[in-house]
């Protein structure tokens, strides 16, 4: 599993040297020297990978002219397909329209497509994991970091401390005393599950593999390495997030025992550029998601 930073428009040169990068549809529309940065760079290293994120997440989905025109410009190479918060049929009902207008565009340029699981209820969820899994038109399965805390925050509150430690999280109850309690939950809601409702095998045959999107504490890619075995984890490609640049704005630093007691209630900013001393915490901090993911050097291989 690899970590894909997303940053700010006049810090882009602090991650030009990823071969992979989540580009963001609302920035291209809104910044000139973002979209140049990213057309110029993929001129320099043609073999990058280009994910375009569909703006959902900032609230600015794009209309799916929109969102094929700016996949044309970049030359994306994946597509994080149309998605609604919360609801699984009008997700599923957005993404396959996309895919009927533009998927023979896009199997012709070989642009892969991200369905993204969204669902208000456990079943709803399980049920749109399942149809996207199933589904011989998306590529990769993309699991957010906001939308299981509905479906799925009750049951994280009964999983025991035993049945933790018996994942593998051995630092169960500095986390439970450490963070505040939707902090926790919100951290352990994909790694619960991915470990309970995900079946590895079955996934491995489907061809697909899962995206993780965004976060809420970075501490979270330090668990995934305590509970799946090296097999499963092949299946779980990476995860792209700002977070090493909106805790530097935010002069948040990350502890090594349990990250983050909370999100930085600070949003980034994306048109601002990092001072010195908020670009040296910012590479503290990205270090310290290197140590737990056992990323040597910054960067691992291509998805």
């Amino acid at each position: 599993m690899k970590f894909i930073d997303i940053a700010p428009v006049h810090d882009l040169d602090q991650i030009k040297d990823q071969d992979t990068h989540m580009i963001l549809a609302w920035l291209l529309k809104d910044s000139q020297e973002y979209m140049e940065f990213y057309i110029n760079l993929k001129k320099l290293n043609p073999k990058n990978y280009y994910i375009l994120d569909n703006g959902a997440n900032e609230s600015s989905l794009f209309a799916d002219g929109q969102l094929m025109f700016y996949a044309r410009q970049i030359n994306a190479d994946e597509i994080v397909l149309p998605d609604k918060f919360d609801d699984c049929y009008g997700t599923h009902n957005a993404s396959m329209r996309f895919i009927t207008e533009y998927g023979v565009e896009c199997h012709d340029k070989n642009i892969k497509f991200m369905g993204v699981i969204q669902g208000i209820y456990p079943e709803v969820f399980r049920s749109c994991y399942d149809i996207f899994s199933g589904s011989s038109q998306i590529d990769v399965i993309g699991i957010g970091y906001r939308n299981l805390l509905k479906p799925f925050s009750e049951e994280i509150s009964n999983v025991s401390i035993e049945q933790w430690k018996k994942w593998g999280i051995d630092n169960i109850d500095t986390l439970i005393k450490k963070l505040e309690d939707n902090t926790f939950l919100y951290t352990m809601s994909r790694v619960y599950f991915l470990k309970k409702y995900v079946n590895f095998t079955l996934l491995k045959r489907s061809g697909k593999r899962i995206h993780l999107l965004g976060l809420t504490n970075p501490i979270e890619l330090s668990l995934y390495k305590k509970m799946f075995d090296p097999q499963e984890l092949k299946m779980i490609r990476g995860c792209d997030s700002a977070t090493a640049f909106q805790a530097a704005q935010a002069n948040v630093h990350f502890d090594k025992s349990y990250g983050v007691v909370t999100k930085p209630k600070k949003l980034l900013e994306f048109k601002r550029k990092l001072s010195d001393n908020e670009l040296n915490l910012m590479k503290y901090n990205r270090q310290i998601i290197n140590e737990w993911m056992e990323i040597k050097n910054g960067i691992s291989n291509k998805p």
